[in-house]
């Protein structure tokens, strides 16, 4: 997989961590936990990114 096939997906991880992250923050429920779980997320998909790309 190149890098060009593999950035939707990291695109949507990352939309999906600041949405997350942008709603409990209007929802007032931003906690420690919160922002642990969607920085988890964050990071295992730029980790699957890194791994399954091949970027030469």
């Amino acid at each position: 997989m190149n890098f060009l096939s593999a950035l939707p997906y990291f695109l949507t991880g990352i939309f999906y961590s600041i949405v997350g992250l942008s709603q409990a923050w209007f929802e007032k429920r931003l906690f420690k936990s919160v922002i642990v779980e969607y920085a988890w997320v964050a990071l295992v998909v730029f980790i699957v990114l890194v791994v399954f790309t091949t970027w030469g």
